[in-house]
């Protein structure tokens, strides 16, 4: 599968007009660095051993050193020599020579010094863990901004790009190109509106190119708006609904509205999506109404899951459900013991194209509606499985089908469509500078 970081200026997932994205390459932002780990002594619940660090926060730089640190070992409130501590770290964070965990052994003044600390370029949270035997513990967390971090766009078809102005407190949302920092929404590097506070968006292919739409609330009004210039109001949606990931779509309590209309009431669960057939754009919708979970598009269509549990969760893509470690397509259990999932729909040539990737016991498997099926033997059973066919962050590596696509990545959102060459993944990330 594989979308194109190239695509369009004007109209909405309703009109067509041709047009091609343009991704403005440009220099990486500079974020400060400076490493702040906040350190809490705690003793063991005995009282006769314990152990402390030796400040409440540590200061540091990404890519930079933490150094001075020591445990202290005491023992009925005396400093004890000959103690051999352990500490290991976490998240990306080494010891000077890059080991994850180091055993020193306190002097006559009960300390245990620490080798230098290394900060990674991605800074962010870790934990650091001490032990002294036989179940003496403490613990302490760091905490350190990223070094300078550009944020990427790239796309199963090797195309790539930068959002050189996007800032990088900015959250990526789930249509291509649009972030939110704060209360600022962005759209392919340049600010599209101020003041919002609630937003969901996507992304589609139409005959003439890429379109994506957001929806959001700004003041008392949910608006809409895509890629090709076209833009409305929700003006019958209430203020405190929450927007769905299917377009037009939102849910107020219990209350499932589409397009300024009530579609139906008493929801419980719910999912959706967007996508354009031959005929235009196609929004969809499944949800928990009662006992029943029912599907309902906004050409009519209609019917129910009669065999999935009520218990079970409405996933992103179309007829899929996990109930506990059972995955569900469509009626039918598809795959027991799974233990992470994500899915999408799309569509081609031939019909709507639903998908899963998921994890059972240590190998990520993917399939579709059209019987292809397969696994990512590649990637960690660690890693979380994205939005966007393939896709997967484990830790700070993000993972494409199979191969490492890059590292030091701290934010990133994906997503899947079909163009006219066939599928098109494509991923937005924050990349922080490597040391």
């Amino acid at each position: 599968m594989s979308h194109d970081p190239e695509t369009s200026a004007t109209s909405s997932p309703r009109a067509s007009a041709p047009s091609r994205r343009t991704i403005l390459t440009g220099a990486a932002w500079s974020v400060p660095v400076i490493a702040a780990a906040s350190i809490a002594p705690i003793a063991s619940a005995s009282g006769v051993t314990a152990l402390a660090f030796d400040k409440a926060t540590y200061n540091g730089t990404a890519c930079g050193t933490i150094t001075g640190a020591y445990v202290t070992v005491t023992v009925g409130g005396v400093p004890t020599a000959g103690q051999s501590v352990t500490v290991t770290l976490s998240d990306g964070y080494t010891f000077s020579g890059g080991a994850t965990t180091t055993t020193q052994v306190t002097g006559t003044d009960g300390r245990a010094n620490l080798p230098a600390i290394n900060v990674p370029a991605v800074g962010g949270s870790a934990t650091l863990s001490a032990s002294v035997l036989p179940t003496t513990t403490a613990t302490a967390s760091v905490t350190s901004a990223s070094s300078s971090s550009t944020w990427i766009a790239r796309d199963s078809r090797t195309s790539s790009g930068t959002f050189s102005n996007v800032p990088t407190s900015a959250t990526p949302l789930a249509g291509w190109g649009y972030f939110l920092d704060g209360t600022t929404l962005w759209y392919n590097n340049a600010i599209l509106d101020t003041n919002v506070t609630k937003v969901s968006s996507g992304s589609l292919w139409n005959s003439t190119g890429g379109l994506d739409w957001v929806q959001y609330l700004k003041g008392s009004t949910w608006t809409h708006k895509d890629n090709r210039g076209s833009s409305g109001t929700f003006s019958n949606v209430p203020t405190s609904a929450t927007p769905l990931a299917g377009w037009g779509y939102f849910l107020d309590g219990t209350t499932l509205w589409y397009n300024n209309a009530i579609l139906d009431t008493n929801v419980t669960k719910v999912s959706s999506g967007s996508l354009w057939n031959s005929t235009g754009g196609l929004d969809w919708v499944q949800y928990l109404k009662g006992s029943t979970w029912t599907h309902k598009d906004n050409r009519g269509s209609s019917g129910t899951f009669s065999n999935v549990p009520t218990s079970a969760t409405p996933l992103a893509g179309w007829g899929y459900f996990l109930d506990g470690t059972t995955l569900w397509y469509n009626n039918a259990i598809l795959d027991t013991n799974v233990t992470k999932v994500s899915s999408g729909s799309l569509w081609n040539s031939t019909g709507g194209l639903d998908w899963v990737q998921y994890l059972k016991g240590s190998t990520w498997t993917h399939k579709d509606n059209r019987g292809s099926s397969g696994t990512f033997s590649n990637v960690p059973t660690s890693a979380t499985p994205l939005a966007g066919w393939g896709y997967f962050l484990d830790g700070t590596t993000l993972w494409y089908n199979n191969a490492i696509l890059d590292t030091n990545v701290t934010k990133v959102s994906s997503g899947s469509l079909w163009d006219s060459v066939g599928g098109n993944n494509w991923a937005q990330y924050l990349r922080a500078t490597a040391c």
